[in-house]
């Protein structure tokens, strides 16, 4: 599965307490910090959190930023072998 630029603004848009970006049966989700130690077979790829340090804080990142961490996302995830 590809983390897209999609999966990012997501993760970055969502209501959910302390939302997480997870990979999950190959499919990439995003769920709250509390429902993300659930899905224990599952891989955290991303917080939200980081991601918005990664961004430098913006409340509007533009789209070549979020292409770029989603590219950097989909690597780690790809370097894990999922």
């Amino acid at each position: 599965m590809t983390v897209t630029p999609q999966h990012v603004r997501a993760l970055l848009d969502s209501a959910l307490d302390h939302p997480h970006l997870i990979l999950e049966e190959g499919e990439v989700r995003v769920v709250s910090a509390e429902s993300a130690d659930d899905f224990r077979a599952g891989l955290t790829i991303a917080s939200a959190a980081e991601v918005r340090s990664d961004l430098g804080d913006t409340d509007s990142p533009d789209d070549q930023s979020v292409a770029t961490i989603a590219a950097i996302l989909d690597q780690r995830v790809a370097e894990l072998g999922a």
